[in-house]
């Protein structure tokens, strides 16, 4: 076995390593490394991709001496199909993170990782590769579009095949970007619902660092240090959020799957389940689409961290209590050929005929907090708010969606309760509802339809109803007895769970009649630990 291929030491912190593909063909690879100066680097090549999984290690050899570098299969299938390229386009020079950085030096990786963006930057071009073309290459793309923006140019690489991008780098849609927000960028790319691919969870917050930089966001508040552990990077990721922009909203990402070993208030942006956020943060929504989050009346966040660094402390105050809840909404994919459709369907009227029971929407009869219509309070408790700035046009929209899905409601209507709800009448109605919505689909345009996304904005969440006849919609894990809370500098309420003398943070929630500050009373706000 050969000898370990030994990193000389860079020599100034704004150096990097290039490297040069020696074999051609079907030769074992062999590469070699140089030390540059970043700002003086010759043109060269960045990788963006993901690395897949770290077992199953292949060997390459490295330098003159031919010392082992081990690497991914995924980068070696990529260097592969480097090799046998023609030779005008092979690149001399290539950056690629997990051999241009010496990962055992953990120094070196801090201060690689918080360069990064300007490496991609520099790049004469940047080379996205997707893999080998499997059912998971959207994955990639959606990593790779946080490197893709900085490129002088760029090669996509779908299945060995290239092709040249036709998005212009200043106003490229696929970044989402608000010039009233100062951490949107960096928030956005994060709670998108897909997750990362990273080896190293702990890189999704540093390299995502660089795209905050220069986006008004003072990065250096959370400069990469791999001498944390994954609970602490993440835990300084919310502070230094909350910090910076003196809101709550970073609390509100998803966490039906945080690692319960760590703080409530600390989720797992591992989570790679399809659920958006309430706020809608991460797909980029911007000004023109309206939303009320200002359940704190504008107030600025408040908080301390305890000594051990494991409770956070804010304040705010309880404004009510959680009686009674619906199923959870689960989301299963879209990709179905007709059969898992129609059970599809079958399953989305049967929850859909539950949360319309706790409901009872109606044309006439009024929601006692609000005074507004229950037909428009459930539509609104869907959708968590959001009108796309027309209201009106958003209720019409809903009417529509509701005959399209829930087809025969006279019939239903006409029926006792238990046979309304019965499985069997679901089954039929499943069907009908299916020729219907295929004859819906050949007859309008689909564009049309403002409730497609109901599946995932609503995903793992369900209906509350509380003490004080107030409805909304809450967390997958929240439970009867739990409080709503409005914290300062919270946009939208927290579901909280006692906890010995102090809380857990359950999850954020959209209630109607407390999205403006109706609830909020300054001067009754008390301190609230979070564990």
């Amino acid at each position: 076995m050969s000898e370990i291929y030994t990193y000389e030491e860079l020599p100034a912190a704004s150096s990097i390593r290039l490297l040069t593909l020696l074999s051609r063909g079907p030769e074992p690879l062999h590469c070699s490394l140089k030390a540059v100066l970043l700002e003086d680097a010759p043109d060269y090549t960045a990788l963006s991709y993901c690395w897949g999984s770290p077992k199953g290690t292949i060997p390459i050899t490295c330098g003159e001496e031919g010392k082992t570098i081990y690497i991914t299969p995924n980068l070696n299938a990529f260097l592969k199909q480097l090799s046998i390229s023609p030779q005008e386009k092979i690149p001399e020079y290539l950056w690629i993170d997990a051999i241009c950085i010496n990962q055992e030096d953990i120094p070196e990786r801090g201060v690689q990782v918080s360069i990064m963006s300007k490496i991609y930057r520099l790049a004469e071009q940047v080379t996205v590769w997707l893999g080998e073309g499997t059912e998971e290459s959207d994955l990639a793309i959606d990593w790779s579009l946080g490197m893709y923006r900085y490129a002088k140019s760029k090669i996509l690489l779908p299945d060995g095949r290239p092709c040249h991008s036709s998005y212009s780098d200043p106003d490229n849609p696929l970044l989402p970007y608000s010039p009233d927000s100062k951490w949107h960028i960096w928030i956005s790319l994060f709670d998108r619902p897909w997750g990362s691919e990273c080896a190293d969870p702990r890189d999704q917050v540093f390299a995502l660092l660089g795209l905050a930089n220069g986006k008004g966001y003072d990065a250096s508040l959370l400069q990469p240090n791999y001498s944390l552990d994954l609970a602490s990077v993440y835990s300084k990721r919310v502070i230094s959020v909350i910090s910076e922009e003196k809101s709550l909203d970073v609390l509100s990402a998803p966490r039906q799957h945080r690692d319960s070993t760590s703080p409530s208030w600390v989720p797992d942006w591992r989570n790679k389940a399809n659920q958006y956020t309430l706020n809608r943060r991460e797909i980029g929504y911007q000004s023109e689409s309206k939303a009320a989050r200002n359940a704190s009346g504008g107030s600025e966040a408040f908080y301390q961290i305890s000594e051990n660094g494991a409770m956070l402390g804010l304040e705010g105050l309880i404004v009510d209590q959680i009686t009674d809840l619906t199923c959870v909404w689960e989301y299963n994919g879209q990709n179905w050929n007709s059969m898992k459709y129609l059970k599809r369907i079958r399953y989305f009227l049967s929850l859909w005929l539950q949360w319309e029971a706790f409901v009872k929407p109606s044309k006439k009869k009024r929601y006692a907090p609000t005074n507004d219509l229950t037909i428009d309070v459930f539509h609104m408790i869907l959708m968590a708010g959001w009108t796309y700035g027309n209201e009106y046009r958003l209720r019409t929209s809903f009417l529509k969606f509701e005959l399209g899905w829930n087809p025969f409601p006279r019939l239903r209507g006409g029926l006792p309760s238990r046979l309304a709800t019965s499985t069997k009448l679901v089954h039929i109605l499943a069907i009908l509802s299916l020729i219907r919505r295929y004859l819906f689909m050949l007859t309008n345009n689909r564009k049309k339809w403002k409730f497609r996304s109901l599946d995932l904005q609503n995903e793992q969440r369900k209906l509350v109803r509380t003490k004080e006849g107030f409805l909304g919609m809450a967390g997958a894990s929240t439970e009867v007895g739990d409080k709503v809370a409005i914290c300062k500098g919270g946009g939208a309420p927290f579901i909280l769970r006692p906890r010995d003398e102090n809380w857990e943070l359950v999850s954020d929630a959209y209630v109607h009649g407390m999205m403006n500050g109706e609830a909020y009373e300054e001067d009754k706000c008390r301190q609230i630990w979070l564990v």
